[in-house]
């Protein structure tokens, strides 16, 4: 009976003291994807650092930086406008944040809650996600909306309202 108890102790224990994996973002196999019903364009660099176990989700985190200044359309007057104090600032607002306050399992996928700060303007967003991992690999895979009036950048423009944010994250240990 004492072996059977200590077994299951230490089993508990093992739990409560594991740590979410540290994963290395690849940035060339990355990328950030955005479609409004006007444009399609991408954010060519993105940084942070992930720390997570998909057998402990609880347990992680997540800080992703996004630079204004690598964002791209295919059209370079699209770019330049992006970049320009009425819609993104680079200028000003050097980067896009995001830093998760939780992180929750969601049926067979996850859940990132957290705060994101677009134009100096911070809201929480959650944020669906996937991952696959391989031994020493993995890629996270997510989606959400922004509307652009919770971040009050574009000035008054009716033409874009809301923008669907694609996040492929391909990761290394």
């Amino acid at each position: 009976m004492k072996p059977t108890l200590t077994i299951i102790l230490a089993f508990c224990i093992s739990i409560l003291f594991t740590k979410a994996q540290v994963w290395e973002i690849n940035p060339k196999q990355s990328s950030v994807t955005f479609t409004s019903d006007h444009a399609t364009g991408s954010f060519r660099t993105i940084t942070g650092t992930i720390n997570f176990d998909p057998k402990v989700p609880e347990k992680g985190s997540v800080a992703l930086t996004i630079p204004v200044s690598s964002i791209s359309f295919e059209n370079e007057t699209q770019t330049n406008h992006a970049l320009s104090p009425k819609w993104l600032d680079e200028s000003k607002f050097g980067s896009i944040e995001f830093k998760s306050t939780s992180i929750k399992t969601n049926g067979e996928n996850f859940v990132a809650i957290g705060k994101i700060t677009i134009y100096g303007v911070e809201n929480e967003v959650s944020i669906p996600f996937s991952f696959e991992q391989t031994k020493k690999s993995g890629i996270f895979t997510g989606q959400t909306l922004i509307k652009r009036s919770d971040y009050q950048f574009g000035g008054n423009s009716e033409k874009v309202t809301e923008i669907t944010v694609t996040v492929k994250i391909a990761v290394t240990k």
